[in-house]
């Protein structure tokens, strides 16, 4: 490939008609705060096509505009996601809508929550609440199903939602309890890979879509929940308000409208009613028996009682960085610390606790030890330990032995993404355990 020098006019001339043909084909704003962004893509796919410069490949574009506008749409839009992003929502779902939902499907002849992902990506929000849904309804509502949508503006991350192949270090972010036995893992030279199992992929469908243009997926469709996480960023106000309607238009009268954490629809849809943080529901039409419907009434959160901690690691420094990540801020507070599981089993007999975190390797009792001995399981065990989840024996051995987690431990360099983790692993089993003893 021969490149050529372009004068900055030129340059600024392509990435202008790239960036207008993605915008009238997906409504998706590009402009100057984009244009570093989309020059540097551009240069990498000149690269990929063996083209010497900006002018060739736009005509290149013009030429093969059905092919390559769909490699541009893939090229210049964002695809940062993972799997259980924005834990706070599905925290939501499972302590306030989940009852309702199931409540609400056991009403229809086919007694199936319909889901909704509407800017699905690759899949890992899709296969997140498919790995959410199937493990709550098998243990309080076996009789309800689920059936979950995604959709993409771009046919490549679609196909490799479909595909359903994904990193292992991306699947570990997942709770155990979650990923269950829904995920084959590869050999070899695609050992770093694991597949989606039948188990969850047959309760989803994707499919390319336009957002702006949804009555061929639509079709005679209602669904009970609509995820449409991190995509109004994209459009301006008047976009909004005809993408927020034009949704909220096939929302089942009890079903929830989710955006993203940093998302709002405040002055530009009026129809909608905010009852959680990023969180909206069609308010309640009048009937003839029912004249003037009240409103939902907001979520309020209300500030409960910290979940009590039991950190049992022979390591102080551990337990210093436990305290900070387990505070009170967080909803937590570590209410007992052990340098062993025999110390631990001690403290044990005469406290109580939520959850408890069990380091590995300890002298006089390690983790596999306390939890041999150790047999109630009405208390929920993560393991925070040095040991890689990829060492295959002992974290098969501690889960089998009744862990339900396990997670790497923290340091000072990686405390945030750490304190994250362990958090929303603490709080979903938790709460997991108390929905399925409410529901026994």
């Amino acid at each position: 490939m021969k490149t050529t020098t372009e004068s900055a006019n030129d340059i600024q001339q392509a990435v202008a008609e790239a960036s207008k043909i993605v915008t009238d084909m997906t409504g998706i704003q590009l402009g100057e705060k984009q244009f570093s962004m989309i020059e540097s893509r551009l240069k990498s796919r000149l690269i990929k096509l063996s083209l010497g410069s900006f002018k060739e490949y736009i005509s290149h574009l013009k030429k093969n505009l059905e092919s390559e506008s769909q490699a541009l749409i893939s090229l210049l839009t964002t695809h940062h996601t993972f799997f259980f992003r924005e834990f706070p929502h599905f925290e939501f779902m499972l302590n306030h809508a989940l009852e309702e939902l199931i409540a609400t499907a056991r009403k229809k002849p086919n007694k199936t929550i319909e889901i909704w992902s509407a800017a699905a990506s690759k899949g890992h929000e899709v296969y997140s609440l498919a790995m959410f849904f199937d493990f709550h309804l098998k243990a309080v509502a076996p009789d309800v199903k689920y059936k979950i949508y995604g959709t993409d503006v771009d046919p490549e991350s679609i196909a490799v939602a479909k595909n359903g192949v994904y990193r292992n270090d991306e699947l570990k972010q997942s709770p155990a309890t979650y990923l269950g036995d829904h995920w084959v893992r590869g050999t070899d030279e695609v050992k770093n890979f694991s597949k989606v199992k039948k188990s969850l992929k047959d309760n989803t469908h994707f499919e390319v879509c336009n957002l702006f243009s949804i009555k061929s997926f639509v079709q005679n469709r209602k669904f009970d929940l609509i995820f449409c996480r991190n995509v109004f960023i994209y459009f301006n106000a008047d976009q909004i308000k005809q993408l927020s309607q034009s949704l909220l238009d096939v929302l089942e009268p009890h079903g929830y409208f989710i955006l993203g954490l940093s998302e709002s629809l405040n002055g530009i849809n009026n129809q909608a009613q905010l009852i959680a943080p990023s969180t909206y529901r069609i308010p309640p039409k009048a009937t003839a028996e029912n004249k003037a419907p009240a409103p939902y009434r907001p979520i309020v959160v209300e500030a409960a009682k910290p979940f009590r901690i039991l950190c049992i690691d022979d390591s102080s420094t551990i337990h210093s960085l436990l305290g900070q990540i387990l505070s009170k801020e967080y909803g937590f507070e570590v209410k007992g610390n052990a340098m062993n599981g025999r110390e631990a089993i001690n403290i044990l007999k005469t406290e109580t606790f939520d959850a408890i975190t069990l380091d590995l390797h300890m002298p006089e009792l390690d983790g596999i030890g306390f939890l041999t001995e150790y047999k109630n399981r009405d208390i929920p065990i993560i393991v925070v330990s040095s040991v890689n989840r990829d060492d295959l024996s002992m974290a098969h051995k501690a889960l089998a032995l009744g862990a339900m987690d396990y997670v790497e431990k923290p340091s000072l360099q990686n405390k945030a993404q750490a304190g994250n983790e362990i958090r929303s692993k603490l709080k979903m089993t938790i709460q997991s355990k108390k929905l399925k003893s409410k529901a026994a």
